[in-house]
């Protein structure tokens, strides 16, 4: 018998490797991949630090083939995480890291790497006059609004970002700035627009039209050259005539690793559940990896508030949604953290095992994988220690940048040593 599943192993791999064209033929049978230093804090339950797949982790297998094929030699697959949360990933530094993080994989032995793909879906949460990551400035002029999935009744039809900025005003325009590494010769403008109305890219003295306009796809700019900055002008706005932005994409046309991050303060999953279009534009990505942090808002209350049962059909409602557009992409949930009831009432919040349990059940029913947040900050009652340490803020719900770095790097820690194993039970007789 074991002879028999080692047989239907080798079977599933294989066939998984052939949805990876330009796999190198020789593998090297050892691999050292690099992994990131965390601080000894007694806080930190390193120990607890690792990837659970209560029903085995077979669903990886097609993202850690993806993976081991471009470490060895393969140049011509693209790798996509897409990770959707809440204010903990709209903040930017857990997101900012995890991507440096995996756009940083390599083998500290052969030297072979995982390279950095695209910037991946950005939003203009300055012109929105909220928080957002750093790394990408943003500029506008005219008058915009801002929608966002929080409201019951949004005043634009939502998607992957879970946000929305709107301008009708003939002065508007936007500009975006990106560093370096990620110059973009595509740029896709994830909305759409009334009828009449054109966003445009001017460039070097040259107006740049756009294909497509449709709200599954948006639109898709195709530039003469590399560029870290573009200017977007909307003509024919004006007089009722509106434009409604959801995102950027920039795109450097380079294979490689692309992670996007997706995060609306104060979120749950009710309000994720009214973007409609979230899986049209996740199809573009095609995601081999999704990442879930939704859970710290639909828990938080007084003891009796949650409902494990209502939060997972919840959990069910939008996985289906995602499995509609993505049906291979492994899924990975983050539980929630320990923290208190509220960012204004800091009383011990017994919802937070329930969520626990609920997302391991999710996971055990998905095929998925958990990484346990709660467990490595030392379960119930722990944010009082991570907020004396400086790694939890003072709200007793959020984490401070030591605090969200440290979280992705442990979270990076667990995928490779997971990645690793799979990589020794299926490489090591090659």
């Amino acid at each position: 018998m074991k002879s028999l599943n080692k047989i239907i192993l080798g079977i599933f791999i294989a066939s998984s490797l052939l949805l990876c064209p330009g796999t190198a033929s020789a593998r090297s049978s050892q691999l050292n991949l690099n992994h990131k230093a965390i601080p000894s804090l007694d806080c930190v339950h390193e120990s607890e630090s690792k990837l659970i797949f209560p029903s085995g982790n077979k669903s990886m297998y097609r993202f850690y083939a993806k993976l081991a094929s471009i470490l060895n030699g393969d140049d011509k697959t693209s790798i996509n995480i897409v990770h959707i949360g809440n204010s903990h990933v709209q903040a930017g530094v857990i997101s900012c890291r995890l991507r440096d993080d995996f756009q940083s994989m390599h083998d500290t032995v052969s030297g072979a790497r995982i390279p950095g793909g695209n910037r991946g879906m950005v939003f203009p949460f300055k012109v929105a006059r909220t928080n957002g990551p750093s790394d990408i400035k943003f500029s506008s002029t005219g008058s915009w609004s801002r929608s966002r999935c929080l409201s019951r009744h949004p005043d634009a039809v939502l998607g992957l970002s879970g946000n929305a900025i709107i301008t009708s005003d003939p002065r508007a325009t936007l500009t975006m700035t990106v560093p370096e590494k990620y110059a973009f010769k595509q740029l896709r403008l994830l909305g759409y627009a009334h009828e009449g109305v054109r966003p445009v890219i001017e460039l070097d003295g040259e107006e740049i039209a756009a294909q497509g306009g449709d709200q599954a796809t948006g639109y898709l700019f195709t530039l003469p050259h590399a560029v870290t900055s573009c200017k977007l002008e909307f003509q024919g706005a004006g007089q009722g005539r509106t434009m409604v932005v959801r995102g950027l994409v920039p795109i450097s046309q380079s294979n490689g690793l692309t992670y996007s991050a997706s995060g609306v303060n104060g979120a749950s999953l009710p309000a994720w559940l009214r973007c409609d279009a979230m899986p049209d534009e996740l199809k573009l990505f095609n995601p081999d990896l999704v990442v879930l942090a939704i859970g710290v808002n639909d828990a938080a209350g007084a003891p009796g508030s949650f409902s494990p049962e209502k939060f997972k059909e919840r959990y069910r409602q939008l996985i289906a949604r995602l499995r509609e557009v993505a049906p291979q992409a492994a899924l990975l949930f983050i539980t929630n953290n320990d923290c208190g009831q509220s960012v204004s009432n800091h009383s011990y919040n017994s919802n937070t095992p329930l969520a626990e349990q609920a997302f391991l059940d999710l996971a055990r029913e998905y095929g998925a994988g958990v990484f346990d947040v709660f467990r490595i900050m030392g379960g119930s009652r722990s944010a009082a220690t991570w907020v004396k340490n400086g790694l939890q803020s003072h709200d007793m719900v959020h984490f401070t940048s030591k605090g969200y770095t440290i979280l992705a790097d442990l979270l990076y820690n667990a995928l490779v040593d997971d990645f690793t194993q799979y990589y020794i039970d299926n490489y090591s007789n090659q």
